[in-house]
C-alpha cells in the first residue's frame, strides 16, 4: 500500500453505516492501482467487496463501482 487510505462512511441499501476504503498500490515503478473497498456489516458479520483498476482508469469507473455497491443487498 502507498499513501494514506481513504475511509468515508456512507450509506449504502444494504448497510446506512458502510464504509468506503480507497488506497493505492504500487506494482510497479510505473504501474499503480486503485483498491476501492467496501465494508458492510449483518448483525456479527462483517462482509468486504473489493474493485480495483488501473489509476488512469478509476475516475471513468467511479460510476460503476457505486452502481455495484449499491446494488449489493443481504437476503431475508
Amino acid at each position: 500500500v502507498q499513501g494514506d487510505v481513504e475511509d468515508e462512511k456512507i450509506t449504502l441499501p444494504a448497510d446506512v453505516g458502510a464504509h468506503r476504503l480507497r488506497y493505492h498500490l504500487k506494482a510497479t515503478a510505473t504501474l499503480s492501482t486503485v483498491a476501492t473497498l467496501y465494508i458492510l456489516t449483518k448483525g456479527t458479520k462483517t462482509y468486504a467487496v473489493t474493485m480495483s483498476a488501473v489509476e488512469s482508469q478509476v475516475t471513468g469507473l467511479e460510476d460503476t463501482f457505486s452502481s455495484i455497491a449499491t446494488s449489493l443487498v443481504f437476503a431475508p
